[in-house]
């Protein structure tokens, strides 16, 4: 099945299991939550992902710049 993030096409393979491995929760069921709070995600999972992607690439981008900067100077990063 080919998916994709911020433009980059891969594939993922699914493989079965028999039962349970590692935690319970690999499936969000948001019922209990819609129930308690009124509330539920606002927008899809890959969507989330992709926003959550981009976030994280900006921050570790924005991290290895300053440490250009510092080292540049003669600082230690």
């Amino acid at each position: 099945m080919g998916h994709w993030v911020r433009g980059v096409d891969f594939n993922v393979v699914k493989k079965h299991v028999s039962g349970p491995q590692g935690v319970r929760g690999r499936n969000s069921d948001n019922t209990l939550l819609r129930e308690t709070l009124s509330w539920e995600p606002s927008i899809p999972l890959e969507d989330g992902l992709a926003r959550t992607y981009a976030w994280i690439e900006t921050q570790v981008e924005e991290r290895l710049s300053r440490s250009e900067v510092t080292r540049s100077i003669g600082g230690v990063a």
